[in-house]
């Protein structure tokens, strides 16, 4: 009996995530368009350039994405508060807004001081799925519950490591495939230039060694007595 209360709990919080994030926003037009870009760069950020993983520049612009986001959900909020048309605790909305733009700022800070920790959590995969699973709520489709959060906690390694298996799984596109040969052409040539001006030092030294070394012994013939003197005679 508690088992499938466990379980028929559990399909509750996947049903409240599943719908929240694929099927309500086709429901609510002013959700829909804002979501619908945050998909489409999803799409093409997740399988043209971080099919292998992110890059500092990417994580910094994937951070706009969420900080804007951040932003716009502040002015719905605001507005919803003005309208009188929100019902659960606001400081808890406010303080989602806040997550947000601060997450967005430390991917910022981390990428710009290039932190290696921001390629965890700066993908663009991780700033979708903070900003999408937000929305409803900050939209005011979907009331804020411990349920919807446990849901939105729990049930992100699901969102993220499906999209992982899909990554191994998709065939690497050609544009991917191209910049990854020119950055290893350039990785090539630059070792190739560091190896050719080390030999050239190298070179030089050597020279610059036989060159010292030549006078020296010039010197040292001279500074001998010579083999015959009158001591001998």
């Amino acid at each position: 009996m508690i088992f499938q209360e466990i379980i028929l709990y559990i399909w509750n919080l996947f049903s409240l995530w599943g719908q929240s994030l694929f099927i309500l926003p086709f429901k609510n037009p002013d959700m829909l368009w804002i979501l619908v870009p945050l998909w489409l760069s999803w799409f093409f950020g997740e399988f043209f350039q971080e099919k292998e993983g992110t890059s500092y520049g990417n994580a910094i612009s994937n951070a706009v994405i969420v900080l804007w986001a951040g932003i716009d959900c502040l002015r719905q909020t605001i507005d919803l508060m003005n309208a009188g048309e929100i019902f659960d605790s606001l400081w808890i909305r406010f303080a989602l807004c806040a997550v947000l733009i601060i997450y967005g700022i430390i991917i910022i800070i981390y990428g710009t001081k290039v932190k290696t920790k921001v390629k965890n959590f700066g993908r663009i995969r991780d700033v979708t799925y903070a900003f999408a699973i937000l929305v409803p709520v900050l939209y005011n489709v979907v009331p804020l519950t411990i349920e919807y959060l446990i849901a939105a906690i729990i049930f992100f390694p699901l969102f993220y490591y499906t999209i992982q298996l899909i990554d191994l799984k998709a065939p690497t596109p050609k544009a991917l495939k191209m910049d990854e040969e020119i950055q290893t052409n350039n990785i090539i040539k630059k070792q190739e230039q560091t190896q050719m001006g080390r030999a050239q030092q190298t070179t030089v030294t050597e020279q610059t060694g036989v060159q010292q070394k030549q006078p020296t012994q010039y010197n040292d013939q001279f500074k001998r007595p010579p083999e015959m003197s009158y001591w001998n005679d």
